[in-house]
């Protein structure tokens, strides 16, 4: 699950946002518009998606901190949209 990925990255995993996006894109429809957002490399609209995503799941919105206070594409991340 999405949160998981989130969730793994707050407790401390190695993040690769690239990896990231292929671990989001697997989940289909439900992580179309984070895929989207990390596709285009908009931090903002990463951060809002997720965040929706969080609220959409019933997950705990304290989630919704950590999710503002990273950055979900690191320099020179090479991402290709699927």
């Amino acid at each position: 699950m999405i949160i998981d990925l989130i969730l793994n990255r707050r407790e401390g995993d190695a993040f690769n946002s690239k990896q990231f996006y292929k671990d989001v894109i697997n989940y289909g429809e439900i992580g179309r518009e984070i895929a989207d957002a990390i596709a285009a490399k908009q931090e903002t609209r990463i951060k809002r998606a997720l965040s929706d995503y969080v609220k959409d799941q019933d997950y705990n919105l304290d989630i919704i901190e950590y999710v503002k206070s990273v950055k979900w594409i690191e320099p020179g991340a090479l991402i290709q949209k699927f």
